[in-house]
């Protein structure tokens, strides 16, 4: 009796332990999608959150994760500096655990860095090397929303690089991705790629088709309470309405969206949007207000400024120490084949060098004995 006691007691043991580890998982995923949906809102909590999981994630593959959230967070703060540090820390844990899935967060992550820099080259770099990893993936159903981040970014890149009418077929792409998979990330990435969409048609001066992206965008940020992405679209369509010649439309957007992100502290959101308005009041004539927005805009863009200068600043270190080490290892390598080169025409020579008195010494004295010499 008391061994089927000690048996019932050992496997309720196990199953408390079971449930205990499933409630630390369901515990960390929800975590970590709180901290996910705070990344634009409240970046600092994101933050903070983020690092305290960390400090009890289990697995390699958590850890590449929360440093990824955590710059992720910084860059939404345009403290690309951080952002930068956590997204190469990222790299380091995946390329020491060889985990390929974390890898290919990295790699898109830090390309998505770069562009955000304005370092386009370097950030396709990124993505090729991403898609080369990708080749030989067994998983690549898992990868969704890598893969239609990856679209957008390509598209953002050949919008700047190229122009809008390619720009559109790498948006559709991402959405297409998006699309596959019903979470509040894709749906608040899918807003993000509507946005810049809108963008393009705007550019392409198709006014219709912009207004229904930015329409489109605003629901989907709605969706899951991203409210600097759904102020983005409120700000791109006044930017329709101010086309249209609808002045007082399109300052009842701005004023929404400024309502709606005060909390955000997104520099470059505020700073579109006191440009935006004061733009508006200029049209109507509203010298007032015109003045009072645009010194706020002024002022907007001298802290951005301010931060970009030294954010660059550390990305350039970041890129000489890595083109310093580089050259470094090339040296090593070279210096390796000089030496190798020379070890072995050391070799030759003094195989050559013993070839010449062996021979000497065995065909010297047969031409004495042949009477070859010459005659005295």
């Amino acid at each position: 009796m008391k061994a089927i006691r000690s048996h019932i007691a050992g496997f309720t043991l196990l199953l408390l332990l079971y449930f205990q580890m499933l409630n630390a998982q369901e515990n960390f995923e929800d975590l970590f999608e709180k901290a996910t949906m705070e990344v634009y809102e409240r970046p600092n909590n994101a933050i903070k959150l983020a690092m305290e999981l960390f400090e009890t994630a289990e697995t390699s593959r958590r850890k590449v994760s929360l440093d990824l959230l955590i710059s992720t967070a910084y860059s939404s703060k345009r403290d690309y500096e951080n952002s930068m540090k956590y997204a190469l820390k990222a790299q380091k844990l995946s390329e020491d655990s060889g985990d390929v899935f974390s890898q290919l967060k990295v790699l898109s992550k830090i390309a998505a860095q770069y562009h955000q820099m304005s370092v386009n080259d370097k950030a396709l770099q990124y993505l090729d090397e991403f898609d080369k990893k990708l080749s030989s993936y067994q998983y690549k159903d898992s990868v969704r929303l890598i893969q239609g981040n990856n679209y957008g970014l390509r598209g953002f890149i050949y919008r700047d690089k190229l122009n809008c009418d390619i720009a559109i077929k790498y948006f559709d792409n991402a959405i297409k991705q998006f699309n596959l998979e019903k979470s509040a990330m894709m749906r608040a990435n899918t807003s993000v790629i509507l946005y810049n969409k809108g963008n393009c048609h705007i550019s392409l001066n198709n006014l219709d088709s912009a207004k229904a992206n930015f329409t489109q965008s605003v629901k989907a940020a709605k969706d899951v309470n991203a409210k600097s992405l759904q102020a983005f679209s409120q700000k791109g369509l006044a930017e329709v309405y101010t086309l249209q010649g609808d002045y007082s439309r399109s300052l009842a957007e701005l004023e929404t969206a400024r309502e709606v992100s005060k909390n955000v502290g997104d520099l470059v959101l505020n700073q579109g949007i006191f440009r935006a308005t004061a733009n508006n009041y200029l049209a109507m004539n509203d010298w007032d207000n015109f003045q009072v927005f645009y010194e706020k805009y002024m002022e907007t863009e001298k802290r951005i400024r301010k931060e970009e200068r030294s954010s660059i600043s550390s990305s350039l270190n970041t890129y000489r120490e890595e083109t310093n080490q580089k050259l470094a290892e090339a040296k090593a390598r070279y210096i390796i084949v000089i030496s190798v080169l020379g070890i072995a025409t050391l070799l030759v020579l003094f195989s050559i060098f013993i070839g010449q008195r062996t021979f000497s010494r065995r065909f010297g004295p047969v031409k004495s004995r042949l009477g070859l010499h010459s005659p005295d």
